[in-house]
């Protein structure tokens, strides 16, 4: 019997609709950061928002991902934490510290499967693809809506608060 909170029953089952993100992405979203600037940023902030025993687990990770490199690939998934973190974290990096908990809960994760598919393939993917899903329901509003949503949250940047998370897809919306 297949266990689906096992990493490895997933994989070679997500490369196909990973590809299908990553193309609505690249039509309708703005390009995230470089890897290593996506990192640089996730590191500072997780440092400032994490408790010390999560910060400790969290370097741990991130000194996997940035010193074991030929690992950060999950070949049966063609899916790589270089392409997916970015394009991951770019839907967390200015929403509120209680709204980006769930994306360091997901990162600290990957200490327990430390293989490529437990970086990338699994628990990363899974964020991904919830936000793409939510920035596709964004993007059926018609124009005018969208807009009031991005002059929102930039009043909200301008005035130093947190924006909501359908705030901050409604910024990376590509609006024709």
């Amino acid at each position: 019997m297949n266990n689906k909170l096992d990493t490895h029953y997933y994989d070679g089952k997500l490369s196909k609709n990973y590809q299908k993100l990553v193309e609505w992405d690249n039509d309708n979203l703005f390009n995230p950061m470089s890897f290593d600037n996506t990192l640089e940023e996730i590191k500072v902030i997780a440092k400032n928002e994490l408790n010390k025993p999560r910060f400790i687990l969290f370097m741990k990770i991130f000194n996997l991902i940035t010193n074991d490199k030929k690992n950060n690939t999950d070949s049966t998934n063609k899916i790589s934490i270089d392409d997916l973190l970015p394009r991951t974290w770019k839907f967390y990096q200015y929403i509120s510290t209680n709204d980006r908990f769930i994306f360091f809960e997901q990162f600290i994760d990957i200490n327990k499967g430390t293989c490529p598919q437990g970086r990338a393939g699994a628990r990363l993917y899974q964020l991904y693809q919830l936000n793409i899903t939510f920035a596709q329901e964004i993007k059926k509003f018609n124009k005018k809506t969208i807009d009031q949503i991005k002059q929102k949250a930039n009043n909200k940047i301008n005035n130093n608060k947190d924006i909501e998370p359908d705030e901050r897809i409604s910024l990376l919306l590509k609006i024709d």
